[in-house]
């Protein structure tokens, strides 16, 4: 869910962006995200490049990690 605490933050949060964050690849975020819409978690608005992510249900877990958010 460390995911959707990111775009919770931060709701135009690019995939380059989750990835440094996540310590993973930009395949591994755009196949997690993509898991998420599917369980209807997660949607995309806008465009690709001026969009942004609506996480459809609160997460609730917190950050997953030690690293500050700016």
């Amino acid at each position: 869910m460390f995911l959707l605490d990111l775009m919770q933050v931060d709701a135009g949060i690019t995939i380059a962006t989750m990835s440094q964050k996540a310590g993973v690849t930009e395949r591994t975020i755009k196949r997690d995200l993509k898991y998420l819409q599917i369980l209807g978690l997660l949607q995309r608005t806008g465009s690709r490049k001026d969009g942004q992510w609506r996480v459809l249900v609160s997460s609730n877990l917190g950050l997953q990690t030690n690293e500050q958010l700016p």
